[in-house]
């Protein structure tokens, strides 16, 4: 809703179960610490909220009855910056690490599929 712009944010940080919750904060400690030594901490941090709200108004444009749940914007968003960074540096080292993130998408994008709330493809 317009007044309550407020949630488009906060929904970035709650989750529809541990599971979900589990799923987001191993990809999270996995990607984390590479896009850290990228960007620094702060950065980082500004990439995932930025990203994860971009996300969430996404979904809000798509009308899909209120705004999803989850982490999945901001992930697909620092991954998505690390495989940018990686394709521009044009090293062995980018290569690679373009590469994992691209593999990181692969292993993303299913497990939005989960059946219960539908896919949330605004944040990918």
């Amino acid at each position: 809703q317009g007044d309550e712009l407020w949630r488009l944010v906060t929904a970035v940080f709650l989750h529809a179960g541990l599971l979900h919750l589990g799923f987001n904060l191993i990809a999270i400690a996995s990607i984390g610490p590479r896009i850290e030594e990228l960007y620094g901490r702060l950065t980082m941090l500004m990439l995932f909220v930025v990203t994860g709200t971009l996300g969430s108004l996404g979904s809000d444009a798509m009308g899909l009855h209120g705004v999803g749940i989850g982490a999945s914007g901001g992930v697909m968003g620092l991954i998505g910056a690390a495989a940018g960074h990686g394709q521009r540096s044009g090293t062995s080292y980018g290569r690679a690490l373009r590469n994992d993130m691209l593999k990181w998408t692969a292993y993303t994008i299913p497990s939005s599929l989960n059946g219960k709330s539908g896919p949330r493809w605004a944040g990918y």
